[in-house]
Parts: C-alpha cells; structure tokens; sequence
C-alpha cells in the first residue's frame, strides 16, 4: 500500500495566520513560475492537468485539520508514526481511484499526475511504500522518489498509453511479444533503415515542435527528410530527439535572439544537431535578468 505526501507543506503551503486556523478555507499557493519543477511539468503534453490536479490536491489537504503536513489521507494524519502511540488517529491513504471519485477525473489521469508530481526531477510530492500490520499500526517501511518517463507516443492518452502498456507485459507473459525493434524500423539488407518508414517516425517529432514552439512546420518532404536523417544517426531514439527539442525550446523560446532558430532546419542541421543530441538530458541553466537600462523601467 502507498500514501502519498506534499513535500515541504509546512514550509510552502502555510503561512503564520492559516497555522492559526484548524480548517481553512484557503491555500496559500506560491506563484513562482520559473523553477525546474514547473518547467518540466508544464513541458509535458499533459502537463496543464498535471499542473490543475496538484492544486486540487493542495485545496484538499488544506481543508485538513491543524497540524496539517500535506499527507493525502482521510484525516491529515500520517499512516503511522515509526513507534504509534494508542489511541493516536492513523490516516487511511487515498489512492487514485479515491482521487478520482473526490475530483471527478479519470483514475489513469490521476494516476499518471502522481507519478510526475512524485518523480525524482519535479519532487513536489513524495510517495510512501507502507505495510498495514493491523487496523490501527501501520509502519512506514520506505519512501522515494517514483521514476517517471513521458508517455511514449506523444498522439496517445495517458488512459490508451496504460492500456498500451498492460497488453505489452501481458504478450511478455505469454512469451508473444513483439520483437525490440518493430519489423517495419529492421534494417534492410543493404544495412540502412528504410528512409520512407524513418520519415513516418519524424512526423511525430515535428508535431512535438510545433506543440511546444507554437509553429505550424507543415510535413514536407524536406522537414521530414532533415528529421529522418538525424534519426537514422542515433539509431532512430526518437525519446533522445524528443528530449533534446524539449531541451532546446526550453533554453531558447522568448529569447530575442534565439526563439527564431526554433525551426527544423537549425535543430537538425547535420553540423548542429549532434551538439544539440549530445546534451539532450543536461540540465538548463535559468535565464539571468538583464540589465536595468538607465531611464527605463
């Protein structure tokens, strides 16, 4: 069983007067919006219901009674303390599924909310691995962060890319699962991927840049073709090329001078685009304020 935990709450979400109230009907949410967390949250495709369910989750944990420390159960209480002590309320964990009924979202878009919220990169909330010995000693036995991964096709829902995923491991069960490399992406006989079917894999990725950038990058045979080549150069990691267009828009979108090379023939230059690959999971330095100009504002 797990119980889930907004990191830090004391800290973040409280302030001297909502201390003082035992149910408040408020949440004192900060409003920075330019730390990592939020970048990458917000970089996902479904990162604005990602973003809406936390503060759902916050507003809940705000109606706790005092002391509240963000844990997502029945009562506020913690499932357990290390050595409980009788008598002390234990809160029963809300999972998805109790989410999903409080919020009224689907359980797999809840789900996959938690997962990012909990990850090790954005580390808002953290998640807790608990054994419930009986109905009133409940031991924490660990908590870290949950690896998550964006979804792997981009087209697909979080519910249909679940769905996706249990047919794969069910196949790896029954020893009829596909092969690592589809048969369409194996390499001909001429030792090369087919460049017709390594262009049906850079569409995606153009979608991805127009998604992020704003553009409208229409699939000529010229962007697809620059793609394609790139891909073929890596092996075809379409999640490698996808991070690093993540990556590039990050360090680049509403900058002056650089939002303009946003574009498929700058990123997939074969001159540039392996100095771009090549950094594709470095972290992005946070912009610097410029200079205040005499007389301005």
């Amino acid at each position: 069983m797990t119980c889930y935990q907004i990191k830090d709450w004391n800290l973040i979400f409280e302030n001297e007067r909502s201390r003082a109230v035992d149910k408040c009907s408020f949440v004192c949410v900060p409003n920075k919006q330019h730390g990592m967390g939020f970048s990458r949250i917000v970089f996902e495709l479904d990162g604005a219901a990602i973003y809406g369910i936390f503060h759902m989750i916050a507003g809940a944990c705000s109606q706790q009674r005092r002391p509240r420390a963000g844990w997502l159960t029945d009562n506020g209480q913690p499932p357990a303390n290390p050595r409980p002590t009788p008598g002390q309320p234990v809160g029963v964990p809300w999972d998805a599924t109790d989410l999903s009924i409080k919020f009224r979202r689907p359980v797999a878009e809840i789900q996959r909310a938690l997962d990012v919220l909990c990850s090790e990169k954005v580390g808002w909330m953290t998640v807790h691995t608990v054994e419930k010995a009986n109905e009133t000693d409940v031991s924490i036995i660990n908590h870290q962060p949950t690896p998550v991964l964006p979804p792997t096709n981009p087209r697909l829902t979080p519910l249909e890319e679940k769905e996706r995923m249990e047919g794969k491991e069910e196949k790896e069960r029954n020893g009829t699962a596909a092969p690592t490399v589809a048969p369409e992406l194996e390499l001909e006989a001429s030792g090369k991927f087919s460049r017709a079917k390594t262009m049906k894999l850079a569409e995606p990725i153009l979608n991805l840049l127009n998604d992020l950038t704003g553009r409208k990058y229409q699939p000529t045979a010229d962007n697809l073709k620059a793609i394609a080549c790139r891909l073929e150069e890596v092996a075809l990691d379409t999640a490698g090329v996808e991070n690093m267009v993540k990556r590039q828009v990050l360090r680049w979108k509403g900058n002056e001078k650089m939002d303009e090379f946003l574009r498929v023939s700058t990123l997939f230059r074969k001159t540039k685009f392996h100095e771009y690959f090549s950094a594709r999971d470095l972290p992005v330095a946070p912009r610097q304020l410029q200079p205040r100009q005499e007389g301005g504002f």
